[in-house]
């Protein structure tokens, strides 16, 4: 750990401070921050990429709530192409019912 290049800047930069820094020390540090950081990390990045999609589940409900629905749905282009793509290659769509084995 001692040959990465970051640890004799830290031991510099203590020094200044008047801090006696050692091996253990620093080593307790990053043990400890790096879950932490992980954490910050991946907490931000599942935040900013579920925002979106959350406020228009929001805005979906309060619509619920307040009957705005139309009698029919907005279908995004892609899902209408892929629903004809179904249509065209036959793919059915059916119920499933068990059958009692006996």
């Amino acid at each position: 750990m001692t040959k990465t290049a970051w640890y004799p800047l830290v031991k510099k930069v203590a020094a200044v401070i008047g801090v006696k820094i050692t091996k253990k020390t620093v080593e307790k540090t990053i043990a400890n921050a790096v879950p932490i950081l992980g954490g910050l990390i991946s907490g931000g990045l599942t935040y900013f990429t579920f925002q979106p999609m959350g406020g228009m589940l929001a805005d979906t409900f309060v619509k619920k709530l307040n009957g705005e629905f139309d009698g029919e749905l907005e279908l995004n282009e892609a899902f209408k192409a892929s629903l004809a793509e179904e249509k065209e290659l036959g793919i059915i769509e059916a119920e499933f019912t068990a059958a009692n084995e006996e």
